[in-house]
């Protein structure tokens, strides 16, 4: 008797030690098939946009490293493999132009596209930040007055304006007073108007 006692208790035991293995292999399936589950285009696009800084732009003689990038109110259309972003930006970075480095600020509406790539489902396709880019371009042009030299700008586009606050050095190395520049959109580029 006290041999069929101890094999059903040592077989309960097995029993209960195979439930307390599967119970953990199941939550290990069901974490792997979650973490497979498909997302919309939009909301990988969403996520690259999320990853998207550092990242580096080209503007004409001018070259904008972004170290900090957040991108709001996006909205994404898909079509064929490409995707039509549109999206308000709040960034910072440097310019490097001339020989001379600018700190740049920057919130924007941009309108950019977007195609898929291996690396992180969505890349830029084209230059990331274009109305940056040729606000940026358009300012490193720009002739300086009096021998400034600027040191930072704090750029606002909103669909075909911008504006920039300019702190800048005097030719002694003493600061300037603070200018204010407009730019208005013509056609693919930007120009400096009055304010």
């Amino acid at each position: 008797m006290s041999k069929s006692r101890s094999r059903s208790r040592s077989r309960s035991r097995s029993r209960s030690r195979s439930r307390s293995r599967s119970v953990p292999s199941l939550t290990v399936c069901a974490l792997a098939l979650l973490s497979c589950s498909v997302a919309s285009p939009a909301t990988e696009v969403k996520e690259a946009l999320a990853r998207a800084a550092p990242l580096e732009v080209d503007a004409g003689g001018a070259r904008i490293a972004i170290a900090r990038a957040v991108f709001a109110d996006v909205a994404v259309s898909v079509d064929a493999g490409r995707a039509l972003v549109v999206a308000v930006v709040d960034a910072d970075g440097r310019v490097s132009t001339g020989g001379s480095e600018v700190r740049v600020g920057y919130v924007g509406r941009e309108a950019f596209e977007m195609e898929r790539c291996p690396r992180t489902r969505w890349c830029a396709a084209g230059a990331p930040l274009p109305a940056l880019a040729g606000v940026v371009e358009a300012l490193a042009a720009a002739p300086r007055p009096d021998g400034r030299r600027p040191v930072a700008w704090q750029i606002r586009v909103e669909r075909d304006r911008a504006s920039v606050g300019e702190d800048a050095l005097a030719p002694d190395g003493a600061r300037a007073p603070r200018g204010v520049l407009a730019l208005v959109r013509d056609g693919v580029r930007w120009r400096l108007t009055s304010p």
